[in-house]
């Protein structure tokens, strides 16, 4: 096994199972620590701060996952790069890819402040949002937006370190910041009366200081990935590379909050209860999310590895493997939220009339995340070998393009927050089906004698 620095971990030998699930459960703890401060920014929010901070949280939240995800996709394509050459075993060509990805990040991160802090107030306009909420909403979306640089730099470390092999670095720091972000929602929500200013601030000093360890910790890196802030610098074919695997996969991320940002303004019409509820069910629904997530990391990381090495049998079988372990895991945790929303619901917040609305939005949606988990695990294998363009056409067209037109030419003839809600089980299955044409019979990745990995 290669083992430059502690930690990195060369996947294009040894038992399969073996290697995904070690690049899993680091992120899978990371999203766990991720998900209970979820929980618990929602329980504080509900409790100490009321329905409208936590409909204000709710309503810019989709427009400030779309430029985070747009940003986090084009990281992601930086990482691939990088863990081709790491596989490939290219040094030279590998320190310099490091550099140039962080340059992206730097530059990324400035323009998403500017037009977050500037474009914000208009776009929540334009949205619907009721008036008992946009003032929670716009302060808690300027300091998002205001942190972006750091919020960059932690991604962006934290793909590079997983692409080489180190998933429980980034995990380890970005469950420390998890801690740090609960402990800081009790002092300025219920302690300081700060309502959703209060929420977004205890996250914005969370990322910063995950951001701060991450960085540090790349720089202390003792393989060829080792960061050096000195040799930050755009170089042209590097970064077109880095570009064109990320730029896809960024717009493929960022269909889902694109899309999310449509059915927010569809469910703003249903008034202040309907958006706390749909806001509360997204977060009693990510724990499905987080599983898939890991899953889709690991085996992304895994792929680019092995399709550095040419170790396209590795990648297939890796494919299967995480299918099978997703499908179980997500079905029983699906079963369980559905089976318990109602009860989840009120110890949340203490309104009957928001969990009533939140009950029947998890029953619609939950059980269909299986569709979702198949879609992201198909797509990290195709992400692996560089192939972006493919995945996000599939994601636009069955995510961001479906679910605009549902809200245009369904929802209007049929109003019932039901059907705004439906669009979320439909496209997932769309998506998957699609996902699965194309991973036999698109051609994505030529091997002599084979014509594709599925």
């Amino acid at each position: 096994m290669r083992a430059d620095d502690l930690g990195a971990r060369d996947v294009t030998h040894g038992v399969i199972w073996r290697h995904i699930v070690a690049l899993a459960l680091p992120v899978l703890v990371q999203n766990l620590f991720q998900q209970l401060y979820l929980l618990t920014d929602a329980f504080v929010v509900g409790q100490f701060a009321g329905k409208d901070a936590l409909g204000g949280i709710q309503a810019a939240t989709a427009l400030c996952d779309l430029t985070l995800q747009v940003c986090f996709g084009i990281c992601a394509g930086c990482a691939v790069v990088v863990g081709q050459l790491f596989g490939a075993r290219k040094d030279e060509r590998l320190t310099r890819a490091v550099h140039v990805a962080y340059a992206l990040a730097l530059i990324m991160g400035v323009i998403a402040t500017v037009v977050g802090v500037l474009g914000i107030e208009p776009l929540l306009r334009l949205m619907g949002t009721p008036d008992e909420l946009m003032g929670q909403a716009l302060g808690y979306s300027r300091l998002y937006f205001a942190t972006m640089v750091a919020w960059l730099l932690e991604n962006m470390g934290a793909a590079i370190l997983r692409s080489v092999g180190d998933a429980r670095t980034p995990s380890a720091i970005i469950a420390l910041a998890c801690l740090v972000n609960m402990v800081l929602d009790l002092i300025f929500v219920a302690g300081f009366g700060m309502e959703a200013f209060g929420a977004q601030l205890a996250t914005s000093i969370a990322v910063i200081v995950s951001a701060a360890l991450m960085t540090w910790r790349m720089m202390r890196a003792r393989g060829s990935w080792r960061l050096r802030p000195e040799r930050i610098r755009l170089e042209g074919g590097l970064a077109r590379e880095m570009l064109v695997c990320g730029v896809p996969l960024g717009l493929q991320m960022g269909a889902f909050p694109l899309s999310n940002t449509l059915v927010q303004s569809a469910i703003n019409v249903h008034g202040a209860d309907a958006v706390a509820a749909w806001g509360l069910a997204g977060r009693l629904t990510s724990i499905l999310w987080l599983v898939i997530d890991a899953v889709a990391v690991a085996l992304t990381a895994f792929s680019a590895q092995n399709y550095g090495a040419r170790r396209y049998d590795r990648m297939r079988s890796g494919l299967r493997v995480s299918l099978a372990g997703m499908l179980v895991v997500v079905g029983v945790a699906a079963t369980v939220i559905t089976l318990l929303a109602r009860r989840l619901s009120l110890a949340f917040i203490d309104d009957a009339a928001v969990a009533a609305i939140c009950e029947p939005m998890i029953a619609y949606v939950a059980p269909f995340f299986l569709f979702y988990g198949v879609s992201e695990v198909i797509s990290g294998t195709i992400r692996g070998a560089g192939q972006s363009v493919g995945p996000m056409a599939i994601t636009l067209l069955g995510t961001c393009l479906f679910r605009i037109l549902w809200v245009l030419f369904v929802v209007p003839i049929s109003p019932a927050l039901r059907t705004v809600v439906a669009s979320y089980p439909i496209s997932y299955v769309l998506t998957a089906l699609a996902f699965v044409v194309y991973l036999r019979h698109g051609g994505w990745l030529r091997i002599t004698g084979e014509s594709q990995v599925g």
